[in-house]
């Protein structure tokens, strides 16, 4: 049975998006890369697997997943390698990017760099805020995103102390937008 109050897939088994649920504005997207791997927009049939892998997953993350995917499909992005998503990331419904993931055997090979870079290249186009939230710690997601241009936007802020690893806020710099 389908977690977190998600109704049931349809008559094909599949959940799938609508036009009442899903932009008319916006098309699906798939781009193939030098590597033989595609960048393509999040389909709602991608929620249980992110879901999945995500850390902070509850018992309300799987329809905060679809609401992302639907409400903003434009920013969703994943990277597909031999038929399978292995790599995404998402925009929240408060605008912030996140969720940015690289399953273990397809990293070093960009593709966090390239979701980055295309998410915050159609934010930028479109005239939306570059702003992210990352843990303390996130060593990597730190690196990457100052690496694209992006900064803390309270440096000196004191650091929360406590069990949780605060969450930081991320903007694109002003010489980058």
């Amino acid at each position: 049975p389908p977690r977190g109050g998600i109704p049931p897939p349809g008559p094909s088994g599949v959940l799938s998006a609508t036009s009442e649920t899903r932009s008319t504005t916006t098309t699906a997207r798939r781009e193939e890369q030098p590597d033989g791997s595609f960048l393509r927009s999040l389909e709602l049939e991608d929620a249980e697997f992110i879901d999945e892998r995500w850390p902070y997953r509850s018992s309300k993350s799987l329809r905060m997943i679809y609401d992302q995917i639907t409400s903003s499909p434009r920013y969703c992005l994943g990277m597909e390698q031999d038929g399978r998503l292995c790599a995404f990331i998402l925009r929240y419904r408060n605008g912030a990017l996140g969720m940015l993931h690289v399953e273990e055997a397809f990293r070093r090979r960009g593709y966090a760099s390239l979701l980055l870079s295309e998410a915050t290249r159609l934010l930028k186009e479109h005239d939306e805020p570059c702003f992210a939230f990352i843990r303390d710690g996130n060593q990597a997601s730190e690196a990457l995103f100052m690496k694209q241009g992006w900064e803390l936007a309270e440096p000196n802020a004191r650091r929360k102390s406590g069990r949780r690893r605060t969450k930081r806020l991320w903007v694109l710099r002003r010489n980058e937008q």
